[in-house]
């Protein structure tokens, strides 16, 4: 019976990640127009910080641009990562690095647009990437896609991912099962 109740109602407790108590230090508010985040924001870097990432499913609106730009800026400041890198799609990368470069107006962050990214320079922009000080790095997915790997790399990343497809298989026949027993 105690085993029946848990399956039905008390299985999924989700994490409250409570950031109000963050300052943020260098966050340009005023240059952003406003005068602090929203709650969810706050929460959500927070959330950032204590697990090295986070997928943020806020609405249109909800802020999510300058979640990433905050949390990879304080992912730097406590040295819980080197170089954070940002990825997004060509169509709003420019915005990403606009509202990077307002939020945090002392940050060195390269952003290489399309001109610079020609497989002619590409190697250098790598180059300056791997070997500089950088706050953080944002790119686009098809630019990041063109960092050369090593193949030990490139096997550890389809080993891991392919692990990842078979644990959640598992978890999706065992949910499957439980479902049709009751």
């Amino acid at each position: 019976l105690a085993d029946r109740y848990t399956r039905t109602f008390n299985c999924f407790v989700r994490p409250n990640y409570d950031g109000s108590h963050q300052t943020l230090p260098g966050l340009d508010l005023k240059g952003l127009g406003i005068k602090d985040l929203y709650k969810s924001q706050k929460d959500a870097v927070w959330m950032e910080k204590l697990l090295g990432g986070n997928i943020c499913d806020h609405e249109v609106g909800g802020g999510k641009t300058l979640i990433m730009c905050c949390g990879a800026m304080e992912k730097k400041r406590l040295g819980l990562a080197n170089k954070p890198m940002i990825t997004g799609l060509k169509a709003n990368i420019h915005e990403i690095a606009k509202t990077f470069c307002t939020a945090s107006p002392n940050a060195k962050v390269p952003y290489p647009g399309k001109e610079d990214f020609t497989p002619k320079n590409r190697e250098r922009i790598f180059r300056e990437i791997k070997n500089n000080d950088w706050d953080a790095v944002i790119l686009t997915h098809d630019q990041h896609a063109n960092i050369p790997q090593s193949t030990d790399t490139q096997r550890e990343t389809l080993h891991t991912e392919l692990d990842s497809a078979e644990e959640n298989l598992q978890v999706l026949k065992y949910q499957v099962n439980e479902f049709s027993r009751t």
